[in-house]
């Protein structure tokens, strides 16, 4: 249908109106997987997994509405940020991709940051989010770098470090499914750690953001059930 838009003069003014609804649908399968991770979690309290257990029950009745539970809105936005900012690498450090990543969110993202921002599980995960590598991954980058003696590091000089490797995610395209298979990606490895003892992330970005928010507003008494 996208295609048909931009080949046709006349359906050419429904184009972003479609692509936005293209990226709801697969963005709130998204947000359904990011529920049901926590709700089959045992690292967290009863209290958090009933929260994203209900939620993910309404997500179920109400799949399609941007705004059906208290923070989907703030994933589906951090989701088109991370696809308009491409991540740079340089330093490594990732300060640059963060800063305006963070520029085109909400105040709930700050909160996350003040409160989590010092986790290094958070930080990994954080890092995978931004450069689209996985932890492994960027480690290697970063040796590569200091036995080079180099400070900064093109995309070039990356894809020639990791060799056959993955290259980073592009999720930038304009098919959003690139962004389910780059949360899929992290997923997995997530998961690969958690029952080994392998370094690195345990959960994604977006399942700690998701925890943080819950269990926030359930501190405030904040957290209306429908039921």
């Amino acid at each position: 249908m996208r295609k048909l838009c931009e080949r046709n003069v006349r359906l050419s003014g429904f184009k972003d109106d479609l692509q936005k609804s293209w990226e709801y649908t697969i963005f709130s399968l998204l947000i359904e997987d990011v529920y049901q991770t926590i709700v089959e979690s045992d690292a967290y309290p009863a209290a958090v997994r009933r929260r994203a257990a209900i939620d993910l029950i309404h997500l179920w009745e109400h799949r399609f509405d941007r705004n059906v539970t208290e923070y989907a809105p703030t994933l589906i936005d951090l989701w088109r940020v991370r696809k308009r900012i491409a991540p740079v690498f340089g330093t490594m450090l990732g300060t640059m991709e963060l800063m305006r990543i963070s520029s085109l969110l909400s105040t709930r993202w700050y909160g996350f940051l003040s409160e989590y921002g010092d986790d290094p599980e958070v930080i990994h995960a954080l890092e995978e989010f931004i450069f689209g590598l996985t932890y492994e991954q960027i480690a290697r980058v970063r040796e590569a770098m200091r036995t080079r003696h180099v400070s900064v590091i093109d995309r070039e000089e990356l894809n020639t470090i990791l060799e056959l490797e993955m290259v980073p995610d592009d999720v930038s395209d304009v098919d959003p499914r690139r962004m389910y298979l780059f949360y899929q990606r992290r997923a997995k490895a997530a998961d690969r750690r958690r029952f080994s003892p392998l370094p690195g992330p345990t959960r994604t970005l977006e399942e700690a953001l998701l925890v943080q928010m819950i269990e926030e507003q359930t501190r405030n008494g904040d957290y209306h059930e429908a039921w």
